[in-house]
């Protein structure tokens, strides 16, 4: 078989196509691979042109069909002429404008029609959306599609506005939905350009991370609009990357800003600054940020920092989440911070790199993890345990919590560098005072402590990393270096409430699942399709930790045949690495 595009469009539609996909795979690649599922061009004849097909989609032969928009040309047509009646008295103020405004009204309403008619294939394949506005390309309007998947967007953080009030100004709802968003832009940018796709090398060169910074900088718009400034917009991130990389006499920046209106019911002012104090002049903010502490924030109206407060005291009114006009930016560390909502992460920045906040791990979770570690020792008590971690957890300071099936086998041999206790169940005091001070908290199966202020021994790991600090990467040398005497697990409390369980095993699978996936790929091998192999080897490389052996060179050969089909087609083939069984594995990862 040989790809021949029948819906054609113009001459380099089909690279474009494959670098708009790319673009889409390396963006999310960083931020969730779990949320990209497709991407999608489609294209509408324009009036008096002559060309074929009166809609054209690429890829064909896809999971879209094209009768998802049939009759679509004169669904447009109707729909602007209609509006452009409703509304034949708007002027505006220079010819050009008046000129130009059937034009963007079609545009609209093109975009529109297509949003429509992707919500069915939404509600079939468990998508979201995303379309673009048209640009001209040959004789065709094309609008670029981006499909996410519809679960993976609900468990990330999303507020509920989508537009500031009174404004009519959009909003994104969250840092997932501002990547796609930002993605679009891109790609709408690109088919911009002359003759979009004849460059590959040129076409979508925009760094990931660039377009990642653009998604936060819109994000963080939700947050800007609280003091109803207009002048805001798009300066918040910049700012608060800024003021967290400064430091004030030596010392890093902690504390929390609250972004909120002069006024606002829900927030004590504590002191009002006479001349506020611009976000942009960061070495002035960074020095406001000093006065905070655990009981005082700085107050922000998004643009200006107008003084110090506290949320919520017995003469304030309590916030209500629906408004979602009180954020808060909480200065972990230096070149660390979060962006909060009514206690939700929104978003949180490394180094300036904005990430999705992680999800807590639930109590079910962690005693699932716990369990597959400890192979169900018949003395296990997760329950007690975790109520150790969950008090532990409730503090404003971090913690590392140890549990060790020899714990006091490990006391004893730590003694010198720890302290010793009596095994004792930590009580809510207890469990306060000792994660209060430097080192680990030991814990046997049962929950019961046998060592506090424990300094971890071990090995250095290839997994530790200098984006962590010192009792995450002690926790990977620790826990990789017992491991082989006995099982252990880490749990590592971070100042900002993250929690991270070493080692979090991956999640358990049905072995039929990988003879499914091979099987799909040999039905392709008969009847290849470009984009479905695209599908396919993605999901086949999300399964790469479960191959045994044979299974791995079935999937070797199978990817060396698309490799060599895919070339014949000219296309562009991005190279994976060979599958190969990973030492880790064995029988307990299936469910």
């Amino acid at each position: 078989m040989s790809e021949e595009i029948t819906l054609f469009m113009w001459k380099w539609q089909h690279v474009f196509r494959v670098c708009f996909r790319s673009a889409g795979e390396k963006l999310f690649q960083q931020l969730a691979p779990s949320l990209f599922r497709s991407t999608l061009l489609v294209g509408v004849r324009r009036p008096g042109e002559k060309a074929e097909h009166p809609v054209c989609i690429d890829p064909e032969g896809g999971p879209w069909e094209l009768g998802l928009f049939e009759g679509l040309g004169h669904e447009i047509e109707e729909s602007s002429a209609r509006f452009l009646k409703n509304n034949e008295n708007i002027a505006f103020g220079s010819d050009e404008a008046n000129t130009e405004w059937p034009a963007r009204v079609r545009a609209g309403a093109l975009r529109a029609a297509i949003e429509s008619r992707m919500k069915a294939y939404d509600a079939r394949e468990h998508t979201v959306s995303f379309c673009g506005m048209p640009s001209p390309v040959g004789s065709y309007d094309v609008v670029p599609v981006l499909h996410l998947d519809a679960a993976a967007l609900a468990r990330t953080s999303l507020l509920h506005r989508s537009e500031v009030p009174h404004r009519g100004q959009g909003l994104t709802r969250g840092l997932s939905e501002a990547a796609a968003w930002a993605l679009i832009a891109e790609a709408t940018r690109e088919l911009s350009r002359p003759a979009p796709g004849h460059n590959a090398r040129e076409c979508f060169k925009r760094n990931s991370r660039d377009i990642l910074y653009e998604a936060a900088r819109n994000f963080m718009a939700a947050a800007e609009w609280v003091g109803d400034r207009v002048d805001a917009v798009g300066q918040l991130f910049d700012a608060c990357n800024q003021i967290s990389a400064m430091r004030y006499e030596g010392s890093i920046g902690l504390g929390r800003m609250v972004l909120a209106r002069p006024g606002h019911p829900a927030v004590r002012e504590a002191l009002r600054l006479r001349k506020p104090v611009p976000l942009g002049q960061s070495r002035w903010a960074r020095k406001i940020l000093q006065m905070a502490s655990d009981d005082i924030s700085v107050l922000c109206d998004g643009r200006e920092l107008y003084g110090l407060g506290s949320i919520g005291s017995d003469s304030c009114v309590g916030y209500d989440p629906g408004r979602e006009d009180l954020f808060v930016v909480a200065f972990r560390d230096h070149h660390r911070w979060t962006l909060w909502h009514a206690n939700q992460r929104l978003m949180q920045v490394t180094d300036g790199v904005p990430e999705l906040a992680r999800e807590p791990i639930s109590q079910e979770e962690f005693t699932r993890n716990l369990r597959r570690v400890f192979k169900n020792a018949p003395d296990l008590k997760p329950d007690e345990i975790w109520r150790t971690i969950a008090l532990a957890g409730g503090q404003k300071h971090g913690a590392l919590i140890i549990i060790s099936s020899l714990a006091a086998q490990e006391a004893e041999r730590l003694a010198n560098q720890a302290t010793p206790v009596k095994p004792t169940l930590l009580g809510h005091d207890i469990v306060q005072r000792v994660t209060a001070i430097d080192g680990a908290v030991l814990l046997d199966l049962h929950g019961v402590c046998h060592a506090i202020g424990v300094i971890l021994d071990g090995l250095a790991s290839l997994d530790g990393t200098p984006a962590r600090g010192a009792r995450y990467n002690s926790a990977i040398r620790y826990v990789e270096t017992r491991t082989s005497s006995a099982p252990v697990m880490a749990v590592v409390l971070s100042e900002d409430a993250t929690l991270d369980v070493i080692p979090m095993l991956r999640p358990q699978i049905p072995r039929r699942l990988i003879q499914d996936v091979l099987a799909q790929g040999r039905e392709l091998a008969a009847a290849p399709h470009p984009d479905r192999i695209g599908l396919w080897l993605r999901q086949l490389s999300s399964l790469r930790f479960y191959l045994n052996a044979n299974e791995c060179l079935e999937a070797n050969a199978l990817v060396e045949h698309f490799h060599k089909q895919t070339t014949a087609w000219g296309q562009i083939w991005l190279e994976l690495e060979p599958f190969a069984p990973d030492p880790e594995m064995d029988d307990s990862y299936f469910c």
